[in-house]
């Protein structure tokens, strides 16, 4: 539905990839298409992983080192820590076109709160899990990067703390551009004294981790 509206964001689903990912923090082999990782290691899962007996199936779908989801359509979907004594994992790509000053735009994404995991397992729900355009790229290409402070702000969030681990939860809204943004990331761009957590259960861990998926930006 989203492709046949128009939407700006590429591999919106995370489908497309030149190889199956075998490990884990969106390594140059283990990425999706047209997505990069912008600060830290998020990662790629993907139902192909998971064979390869080289720790891939930490990646694998639907059990993987952070917990156990269904992709919302597809075999694949992404996942990052939003929150982690302001630590944060970022992944990011180019919109298909700038977005059109004074154009209202809709977003929506897709999250669902990873627990369970097979090794990392984080124990901890968050909010502020959201969406940010930007004019210019921060692509990380290897073990590290260029900075990429808190914005205290984002174009969509969820400002409730989101703690389904069975469903996807739906994150949506509208907002006008007031740039011709070219970038578009997700994550959680507060920091920790503006995010709100809890401790969902079993031995207190630091962080909390979310899939996402299905992600649209409609004119």
């Amino acid at each position: 539905i989203a492709a046949a509206q128009g939407n700006l964001v590429p591999n919106a689903s995370f489908e497309e990839h030149l190889n199956c990912p075998v490990q884990p923090g969106f390594t140059a082999n283990s990425k999706p298409l047209h997505w990069e990782k912008w600060l830290w290691s998020p990662e790629y899962f993907h139902a192909c992983a998971g064979t390869l007996g080289t720790g891939d199936s930490l990646i694998s779908v639907p059990m993987n080192g952070m917990g156990f989801q269904y992709p919302l359509d597809g075999d694949a979907y992404v996942g990052m820590a939003t929150y982690k004594e302001d630590f944060r994992e970022y992944v990011g790509c180019e919109l298909l076109e700038p977005l059109v000053v004074g154009q209202t735009y809709h977003l929506s994404f897709h999250t669902n709160m990873a627990t369970g995991g097979t090794y990392w397992n984080p124990k901890w729900a968050s909010n502020n899990v959201g969406m940010l355009f930007t004019m210019d790229h921060n692509i990380w290409t290897g073990l590290s990067g260029p900075p990429f402070p808190f914005r205290n702000y984002a174009h969509l969030h969820s400002t409730e703390v989101i703690t389904d681990t069975a469903n996807w939860t739906l994150v949506s809204g509208t907002f006008v551009a007031d740039s011709a943004y070219r970038y578009l990331l997700l994550g959680n761009f507060f920091e920790d004294a503006l995010t709100d957590t809890v401790h969902v259960a079993g031995p207190t861990s630091s962080t909390a981790y979310y899939f996402i998926d299905g992600v649209c930006v409609t004119a």
